[in-house]
């Protein structure tokens, strides 16, 4: 069995990489940090453009139908460039279970915006209450004119990027997967949901949301969080690689 990258791969990662170089150099994430934000428009632009956001969404609905080995092959080169960019979260995790799971419905406009880059989606899988993602804590319940969704959810990332936030809960039925759309004026001020700010360890704002009967709508069951859950860890292991390889390069 051999285990060497095929020239199509060795070809998405040598974009990927040409790409944060252009755009996520030493100066260019000071002025980010400097500014405040933990967000590269240009590399985002860049990678939207080049097609890679939109890598991950079967190629019958328009999208790149790469696989999960080419995605951690575009992750690794975003860890190696310490980008600030939400490709795991958008591109890795949310649109591509929104492509398998969701009703047409749900998928018909955001599933376009998301694979554009015009518009970002954010993941909730975390509680503040359980250590087990495939075991959320948070309750979605149904109530007469679609879900809504109760509960502590910590340390999403790209929050003041997102337009929407795919949210780990569980209903009568066991755990799933429900997506909440933002408010686009205030995303702080979304229907029925308080905010705070957090930091990572490596200074990343991060958003903690009390849901509180928060408006949503159901994507899938136990099947498609364990989709976007897998999918998740895999992909943070890919950034986590990259980023050693880039440090143990500069000892």
């Amino acid at each position: 069995m051999s285990f060497a990258l095929d020239d199509d791969q060795k070809a998405i990662r040598d974009l990927a990489r040409q790409i944060f170089a252009n755009t996520c150099d030493k100066d260019a994430l000071d002025k980010t940090e400097a500014a405040g934000g933990f967000f590269s428009a240009p590399a985002w632009k860049a990678l939207s453009e080049s097609g890679l956001v939109a890598m991950s969404v079967p190629e019958a609905q328009n999208g790149g139908g790469l696989g999960l080995v080419e995605q951690c092959l575009v992750l690794r080169q975003a860890g190696e460039h310490v980008a600030p960019v939400p490709l795991l979260e958008s591109s890795v995790v949310v649109a591509p279970t929104l492509a398998i799971f969701a009703p047409p419905a749900v998928t018909k406009d955001r599933l376009a915006a998301l694979m554009s880059g015009e518009s970002i989606a954010t993941c909730a899988l975390a509680d503040a209450d359980s250590r087990d993602p495939l075991s959320p804590t948070a309750t979605a319940e149904q109530v007469d004119d679609g879900w809504v969704l109760t509960g502590c959810k910590p340390c999403v990332p790209f929050f003041d990027e997102a337009s929407s936030v795919l949210v780990a809960a569980t209903d009568s039925a066991g755990p799933g997967l429900w997506l909440m759309d933002l408010d686009q004026q205030d995303r702080r001020k979304t229907e029925n949901m308080g905010f705070s700010q957090q930091r990572a360890t490596d200074s990343q704002p991060l958003a903690q949301l009390e849901l509180q009967g928060t408006p949503a709508v159901r994507i899938g069951g136990a099947v498609a969080l364990q989709f976007a859950v897998t999918r998740a860890m895999i992909g943070r292991c890919a950034l986590a690689l990259g980023v050693s390889k880039m440090a143990l390069r500069l000892t």
